[in-house]
């Protein structure tokens, strides 16, 4: 079930992509069509080489070497972090930045809550460890609900110190789950010590649940802290 419900949170967060994407070009290359084809094709084979990328990477079993240092997995989070910085700085975030409102920023994250199902169904399986679900330390559920909140609120009450807030306290939520998530691995910097360890996000179908699910889930607060600086 927790591998059904990440191919959802997949292509939700690629058709979010897609729309932004679309609507951003429409709206800065009105009369251009061609143009907007085009961005909306980059963003397209961007997502789909991310995953074909990644599954690639889960295929051929390199991020399960934990008895190597550095462990392959490290390296993978750097991928991690450069994915997201690289796409919310690029031509293509600089364009979402510019023609997405804020409240619609900030509701993407409401996916988040299937990424959360994704651990708690996970963990019932006997994939993932307890501590990385709501039922340990994971507190990004909130993040998802405040998200929901936040845009109908939004839509009446404009409150940037209120987001930058929200922003803050969502990219700390994703920092601690990532903490935990390193420090359940099989390696030296292991601190929690139940069963299972965290080998599960290694393999496919699962190694999306980081490599998009997370990236998307930074790139949303990158674009958040932009809209903030952008629209002054």
């Amino acid at each position: 079930m927790s591998a059904y419900i990440l191919i959802v949170a997949v292509l939700i967060v690629g058709a979010c992509l897609a729309g932004a994407v679309a609507r951003s070009a429409r709206l800065e290359f009105p009369q251009n069509l061609k143009i907007q084809q085009q961005f909306l094709t980059g963003a397209v084979l961007f997502y789909a080489g991310l995953i074909a990328a990644l599954l690639a990477i889960g295929f051929s079993g390199v991020l399960r070497q934990f008895d190597v240092t550095p462990p392959p997995f490290a390296l993978f989070v750097l991928f991690i972090l450069a994915v997201a910085w690289l796409f919310a700085f690029s031509s293509l975030g600089t364009l979402i930045v510019k023609h997405v409102s804020l409240r619609a920023l900030v509701v993407f994250h409401a996916f988040r809550f299937l990424a959360e199902l994704v651990l708690l169904t996970a963990m019932y399986e006997g994939l993932a460890p307890i501590q990385l679900t709501l039922e340990g330390y994971n507190y990004d559920t909130l993040t998802a609900v405040t998200a929901v909140a936040l845009f109908f609120y939004l839509g009446r009450h404009p409150n940037r110190p209120l987001v930058y807030a929200w922003n803050v306290m969502g990219l700390s939520f994703l920092a601690i789950i990532a903490f935990i998530a390193v420090t359940s691995m099989p390696t030296p910097l292991r601190l929690f010590m139940n069963e299972p360890s965290n080998v599960w996000v290694t393999g496919n179908p699962y190694i999306l649940l980081p490599g998009v699910l997370v990236s998307a889930a930074l790139t949303g607060h990158l674009l958040i802290f932009r809209k903030l600086k952008y629209s002054r």
